[in-house]
């Protein structure tokens, strides 16, 4: 039987840490959630009134992090090369950290914010979207949107 750990809270913060759990779903609707030091196969990590951070993370099919208001923060855990990351907000600010040595194709949009970043020795500052390539490339499909907020990735 596939038992996901998942928990649900209408009110205040929720945070998983140190885990190695398959599937992870963290949901708050008044509070923050968070994440760190957990890997595993998929994360959903969701919030509708918070911040949303997925700290030190590794999932290798798919890792979710949202936000409907309240800002989004994602350091993953070793490079990405497999598996999609997902990053949205309507309104608040994604701030996104890739590891050294990840190949991913990139696709950001903001709306209404301002969009920046540092890929390797490529700085960029584009208006409303970019796409990039990291690393060698395809490797993991990363998105991140917000509607109302800036968008920010480096890489170290």
């Amino acid at each position: 039987i596939y038992n996901p750990a998942m928990t649900a809270v209408d009110l205040g913060d929720a945070s998983l840490s140190e885990s190695t759990i398959p599937a992870v779903q963290l949901k708050t609707v008044s509070g923050d959630a968070s994440v760190e030091g957990v890997s595993g196969r998929t994360l959903l990590l969701s919030t509708v009134s918070g911040e949303a951070t997925a700290d030190k993370t590794s999932f290798d099919d798919s890792t979710t992090v949202e936000s409907t208001s309240g800002d989004v923060v994602c350091r993953p855990r070793g490079p990405l090369a497999l598996g999609t990351l997902s990053l949205s907000t309507v309104s608040g600010d994604i701030e996104l950290s890739l590891p050294a040595k990840t190949h991913a194709s990139l696709d950001v949009k903001t709306q209404s914010g301002e969009l920046s970043g540092k890929i390797g020795d490529e700085s960029f500052s584009d208006s409303n979207a970019a796409q990039r390539t990291v690393g060698s490339g395809p490797g993991a499909a990363i998105t991140a949107s917000s509607v109302s907020g800036d968008v920010a990735i480096a890489q170290e």
